[in-house]
């Protein structure tokens, strides 16, 4: 897997994010079909994992969790939140 930034592609919505949100970074990356949002604020991070396709993948998220949050799914400090396109994982710093 391979995660490729796409951040200079989606300026608007990059625009909307830093503009309505606490975020001060935000990051678009593709994963094949599947799209990761990254945002980073001071006291959080966020990662929305989404697919319009079919369902997320477990080796998705672990490849994911362990490239930008450097951690695993393990971890304490991660909450889930899954739908049926998207996951969003939350990180408190």
């Amino acid at each position: 897997m391979k995660l490729i930034n796409i951040t200079n592609s989606n300026p608007q919505l990059v625009k909307e994010q830093l503009a309505h949100t606490d975020a001060h970074l935000v990051e678009l990356y593709s994963l094949g079909r599947t799209t990761v949002i990254y945002t980073d604020a001071k006291t959080h991070s966020n990662l929305i994992i989404l697919n319009k396709k079919r369902s997320i993948k477990t080796a998705e998220i672990d490849f994911v969790l362990s490239k930008l949050f450097k951690t695993d799914r393990n971890d304490s400090r991660l909450e889930f939140i899954h739908c049926n396109d998207f996951i969003e994982i939350s990180l408190d710093k």
